[in-house]
């Protein structure tokens, strides 16, 4: 009831349930591996999402962990983090650090030759600083590590990519 904003006369026909509400991106790292089903690779997906780098580094400690999750699960985190994990229709199980290696490889076919610590080498500048762009667009990169690896501020990235917030 504390989560509606209604008539009292008409909140006592409504009932009440006791309703528990996880927020991934809240839960401390350490405290995600209390988790020991599918919601450890959900969660830890969801809450490092936008840190490609940290996400790519857990995925490899935790690997038992990411290697048999449920099409379900792969299902909701395509739908609602946009997460784009391939996989062959028809399998009940899913090997997610397949398939965000698959994440990788389809960046490399757009230009991306750099590792996740290392730089982008592309050769030249504007062929570079698009390839961050569509890094960044894509979610594999934050627009400040994008622009740490132009070597610029953020802000003059975004200004030379003609990026707007």
């Amino acid at each position: 009831h504390s989560m509606l904003d209604a008539d009292k006369a008409i909140l006592k026909f409504i009932p009440n349930y006791k309703l528990n509400l996880l927020a991934p991106a809240r839960i401390a790292e350490d405290e995600l591996e209390k988790f020991h089903t599918d919601l450890l690779a959900a969660f830890t997906y969801m809450k490092f999402a936008k840190d490609k780098a940290r996400l790519r580094q857990l995925v490899a400690e935790r690997s038992k962990a990411f290697q048999l999750v449920s099409r379900e699960t792969v299902d909701m985190l395509n739908t609602v983090m946009n997460a784009q994990l391939p996989y062959e229709q028809g399998k009940e199980n899913i090997n997610m650090c397949e398939a965000m290696e698959g994440m990788l490889e389809d960046a490399r076919q757009e230009g991306w030759t750099g590792g996740w610590a290392e730089g982008v080498g592309i050769g030249r500048e504007e062929g570079k600083l698009d390839t961050l762009f569509a890094l960044v667009r894509k979610g594999y990169l934050t627009l400040e590590q994008a622009a740490e690896e132009a070597h610029m501020s953020p802000e003059a990235f975004a200004a030379k990519v003609g990026f707007k917030q």
